[in-house]
């Protein structure tokens, strides 16, 4: 049986086309492709970018943390997804009976006036309005603090949502959380909310509403779409 040669000119079957072979073989994996003109080279084919829909970004672990903060220093932040996400876990403050906030950042800095509008919903004791607030509202019940030794009865896991980070948008927020209060009941909470602010945003802010975080583990990720 004979070989061609990559330095040889092979034929189609009715001898119409000519095409012209790489002088070199090409790298595992690789394949043929044509310049259209009978040109044949060594091409990798590319990966499939939609076979991680959610990019871990950043993770967290707060511990005795005033505040937990995600700024666009980090790779993929904020300019490259159209919408982010945080996802909270075993969140415990210091001080009993606290609710957990959260700010933004534009290029003048921390963004604390009274222009975040934060709607919640809480399974206890239905909906509730923060208009005109200094800052989003992400629980509607304080989370409780309670332990013993290495048990903790007491804690909050949430997910939110974010888009509009780029300049003449503003951000949304969407999303639910779930925790103990410091009677170690269930507190369920759904939540959206806007801010009357069109810079780019440059950061998020997490933090209690009193006290620091005892410990908790914040994770940033980056949604394709």
């Amino acid at each position: 049986m004979s070989t061609i040669k990559t330095n040889q000119l092979a034929h189609t079957a009715n001898g119409a086309a000519t095409y012209t072979l790489p002088q070199t073989d090409g790298s595992s994996g690789q394949v043929l492709q044509t310049n259209g003109s009978g040109a044949l080279s060594w091409v990798t084919l590319p990966t499939d970018t939609n076979d991680n829909t959610w990019v871990k970004l950043s993770t967290i672990d707060a511990s005795n943390s005033a505040n937990v903060s995600f700024t666009d220093s980090i790779t993929g932040a904020f300019d490259t997804y159209t919408t982010y996400a945080v996802a909270v876990a075993d969140l415990r403050p210091v001080t009993d009976d606290v609710t957990l906030r959260m700010r933004l950042f534009d290029s003048s800095g921390e963004f604390s006036s009274g222009e975040y509008s934060t709607h919640v919903h809480a399974f206890t004791d239905g909906d509730h309005g923060y208009n005109g607030a200094s800052q989003f509202q992400l629980t509607r019940h304080g989370i409780g603090n309670n332990t013993s030794g290495s048990i903790i009865y007491e804690d909050l896991m949430g997910l939110w949502y974010f888009n509009g980070f780029p300049s003449n948008k503003r951000l949304k927020i969407i999303g639910h959380s779930v925790n103990k209060s410091n009677s170690s009941s269930t507190m369920v909470a759904n939540i959206g909310g806007t801010v009357n602010n069109h810079n780019a945003v440059t950061a998020l802010k997490f933090f209690m509403s009193s006290g620091n975080i005892a410990l908790g583990k914040f994770t940033l990720y980056g949604i394709k779409q």
